[in-house]
């Protein structure tokens, strides 16, 4: 290092003492293109703070170019030398695999390693972990521990995540009471995920009385903030007038919000309220454009509705850009897609519309073979329906006879049900929409 880099340095770091690192840990906010700079004259004068503060601008791009290779150099020589947020964001890195192979057993030893000094972020981490068993064995009960460390630090997405153990019973007795004060103490800090949480136990009177004015208070705190799922959920509220008066218009806004963030149900929303012209001009091209993007994260009622003929006949018949590109076989084929992936419950959606009457089949897949393959599907299911029948006492519809003849899937359905500890089939013989129609009834 030449002396004008040294001097440099030297003026530097002399002026951290006159605009000092932010008291605490940074959030992203505080990562300026000045305060980065800062951090990366301390980094090079080989300080733990600054090397690890300067890793986790270049891993997010925060007040510098993204960099997750450089970001990861910088976070091994602080977590080497013992810094708890070099080791915790060096663990994400892992956890990720940004920068690095992604490996989860070292992302846990490293989160391990900051959890074990006191750090929150770090603990918090440790704690999903093993919630989900993630890098390590699964372990509901040491989640909880390594999140009440945490929450207990006044970590706000500690608070959340052990309000949700309480509020499901996960590794501690179900609580929905003490989930509301750890929901609250995070909603309090402005950490939308806890005011979304909050909100939902308003909504429905979990933990504390039922309040929908509340509960959309709280959903607009964190939708203001760009959570996505309090931007739906308040989207639902004014569709349907819950807790607030019905504003289909507002409804439209909140789910677009959410829509174009990606949330499949938003866009799905949204896609019906353009084809029925609520709270926004009619436009079958844009429902149309919408169904397709929920479709395409595995939405089953927008598969459904891509294969609605009729709508896609009218949008063609003005056109539209967006119609041209839905084709009939589109639910078909997702419906292979899901029963192959073993997604019965979006497969069970596609097959229980009306828009997929037997007379359908033919003409959707242009297939014998494609036919046939799908009457093996139906079959799966029917085995899937049964199980979950035994299981947990629920009734289930299944197909319970499944022929192809002349280019058509000739299909009957029934109700499936335990009676006094035995199986029982109810009425094999109803032909589909008579089926269909005792399901729902009942």
């Amino acid at each position: 290092m030449n002396i004008r880099t040294k001097l440099h340095c030297m003026l530097a770091v002399a002026a951290l003492a006159i605009i000092p690192l932010v008291r605490g840990e940074p959030e992203e906010k505080d990562f300026t293109p000045e305060f980065v700079a800062q951090c990366k004259v301390k980094a090079e004068a080989g300080d733990a703070e600054g090397q690890a503060l300067y890793g986790r601008a270049l891993s997010n791009g925060w007040g510098v170019e993204k960099d997750e290779a450089k970001a990861v150099e910088w976070l091994r020589k602080a977590a080497m030398a013992g810094n708890a947020i070099g080791q915790c964001t060096l663990g994400g890195c892992y956890d990720n695999g940004s920068g690095v192979a992604k490996d989860e057993v070292k992302a846990v030893e490293w989160y391990r390693k900051a959890a074990e000094q006191g750090y929150a972020r770090g603990q918090n981490c440790l704690g999903v972990c093993y919630e989900y068993g993630t890098g390590v064995a699964k372990d509901e009960a040491k989640a909880v521990e390594w999140y009440r460390k945490a929450a207990e630090q006044g970590y706000a997405s500690a608070q959340c995540n052990l309000g949700g153990c309480y509020d499901r019973g996960t590794g501690v007795a179900k609580d929905e009471a003490t989930a509301v004060e750890w929901y609250r103490k995070a909603a309090e800090q402005g950490y939308a995920r806890g005011q979304n949480c909050l909100g939902l136990s308003y909504r429905w009177g979990e933990g504390v009385a039922k309040d929908e004015a509340k509960a959309v208070e709280w959903y607009h705190k964190a939708a203001e903030q760009g959570f996505v799922w309090s931007q739906f959920n308040l989207g639902e509220c004014y569709h349907f007038g819950i807790g607030v008066e019905k504003d289909m218009s507002k409804a439209v806004e909140w789910y677009r919000k959410a829509a174009e963030q990606g949330n499949r149900f938003a866009q799905f929303n949204l896609g019906i309220c353009y084809e029925k012209g609520t709270g926004i001009e009619e436009d079958e091209g844009k429902a149309i454009e919408w169904y397709r993007k929920a479709a395409e994260q595995g939405h089953a009622k927008a598969l459904v509705k891509l294969c609605d003929a009729r709508m896609q006949g009218r949008a063609k018949a003005k056109r539209n850009v967006a119609g041209r590109g839905a084709k009939p076989g589109d639910v078909a084929s997702a419906y292979i897609d899901a029963m192959r992936a073993n997604r019965y419950l979006d497969a069970w959606e596609m097959i229980s519309s009306d828009m997929m009457s037997q007379t359908m089949w033919k003409t959707l897949i242009g297939s014998e073979k494609d036919v046939r393959e799908i009457g093996e599907f139906y079959k799966a299911i029917k085995n899937y329906s049964i199980g979950k029948v035994k299981e947990d006492d629920n009734n289930a519809m299944v197909s319970v006879n499944v022929t192809f003849e002349n280019g058509k899937i000739d299909e009957r359905f029934a109700i499936i049900r335990k009676e006094d500890g035995e199986l029982k089939i109810a009425d094999p013989n109803l032909p589909n929409g008579e089926a269909l129609m005792w399901m729902y009834g009942k």
